[in-house]
């Protein structure tokens, strides 16, 4: 017969497995490490001066006239998804009157905005988990570590050892 685990147990495990990972990673230079290296990736991909580039023409245009608005539209547009700020960016167009429009705005080839793309890349994404990843797998085995999406689970979860009987 299978194991039966109550929710109750498996939020108490997740939360200690939580605990056990940030304290880890904390008593270790993995996060000022991890930090450095999205860093300079996200640099390189030129990626920090298309954001310093939209934040200047949100203020600009006056779009954002508070810090909170401008960090809002900024975090929101990095993970691809729209807002209501910059209808020009991610845009479902759609034609009124044959004039061209995008989230019901008149579309203006003109605006700063327009095409403009500050998701975070890709390749710097799959660098982070990968680095999380080598970071965390002296505390814990990772599942279906074969893609960089892959689960983690402790060793605790997969075997019952606890972090000590695992070294």
């Amino acid at each position: 017969t299978a194991a039966v685990t109550m929710p109750s147990e498996t939020a108490a495990f997740t939360e200690v497995f939580e605990a056990e990972i940030y304290k880890h990673l904390s008593e270790t230079s993995a996060l000022d490490d991890l930090h450095a290296e999205l860093l300079f990736s996200l640099q390189r991909a030129g990626w920090t001066e298309r954001i310093k580039s939209l934040s200047l023409e949100l203020l600009r245009a006056g779009r954002c006239n508070h810090f909170d608005d401008l960090v809002d539209v900024v975090v929101t547009l990095a993970a691809g998804e729209p807002h209501p700020t910059v209808p020009e960016v991610n845009p479902t167009s759609a034609t009124t009157n044959g004039h061209s429009t995008t989230n019901g705005v008149e579309s203006d080839s003109e605006s700063p905005f327009k095409n403009l793309d500050v998701r975070i890349p890709k390749e710097v994404v799959d660098q982070g988990v990968k680095a999380i990843k080598d970071s965390i797998r002296p505390i814990a085995t990772i599942e279906d570590d074969g893609g960089v999406g892959g689960n983690a689970s402790t060793a605790e979860n997969s075997n019952h050892a606890t972090k000590s009987e695992k070294k």
